[in-house]
């Protein structure tokens, strides 16, 4: 299971991703996970309100919550 997990979240890092914001009808991307942790470290993107979703994913999530993007958000954040 751990495994499953790992490998999940190493395909998530390396794909495109896109992003909403709340409030926002139309989403924007796609984008990597870089872009993504650089936006939420400068502000540009809040990670409390925008979603995400990378091909794989049943429905969109909080950024802080999806697999793939917790690591790199960690070390944008760090």
């Amino acid at each position: 299971m751990a495994e499953e997990e790992a490998e999940e979240e190493e395909e998530g890092a390396s794909g495109e991703w896109y992003y909403m914001e709340e409030g926002e009808v139309e989403q924007a991307g796609p984008v990597d996970a870089e872009f993504l942790g650089k936006a939420v470290a400068s502000g540009q993107l809040d990670r409390y309100s925008c979603v995400v979703w990378t091909d794989g994913m049943d429905d969109w999530l909080p950024i802080e919550e999806a697999p793939g993007l917790i690591d790199v958000l960690l070390r944008h954040l760090s």
